[in-house]
């Protein structure tokens, strides 16, 4: 995250474009600049109304043509009022911190096997279960 602290310093804008354009796939992508002063210019399949605060984002499919995308961002990057509200929404919502990069997991789990012992095994007629 400290990276994006820095990115967030020189820039007002993260695109935060998926892979794939599925309607159920989403990643961090869109999500990890909500805890920052950067609005997330979102390219993906989803309904980003469902998912994240009104006025949080920019879709990219809500523009006819890169142009008018590139303009409306540069508008907004020389009018600070108007950049200032796509943050109206943090008065009204707190965003929380999700899961932890799956490598700060792996390795905590390393550091403490006891982590990863979250089933216990028992002995039955047919083998060993799970409960």
């Amino acid at each position: 995250m400290d990276r994006f602290r820095n990115i967030e310093k020189q820039y007002k804008f993260y695109l935060a474009f998926e892979n794939s354009l599925y309607v159920d796939y989403v990643t961090e992508k869109a999500y990890r600049t909500l805890a920052m002063y950067m609005v997330p210019v979102v390219l993906n399949g989803v309904d980003n109304d469902k998912l994240l605060p009104p006025y949080s984002y920019i879709d990219v499919r809500h523009f006819r043509s890169p142009r008018r995308l590139a303009d409306y961002l540069k508008r907004l990057d020389s009018n600070d009022e108007e950049y200032m509200e796509c943050f109206e929404w943090k008065k009204r919502y707190q965003p929380k911190r999700g899961q932890k990069h799956p490598f700060c997991r792996l390795c905590e789990i390393l550091n403490n096997f006891n982590l990863l012992l979250t089933r216990s095994a028992v002995s039955s007629s047919s083998g060993i279960e799970f409960d």
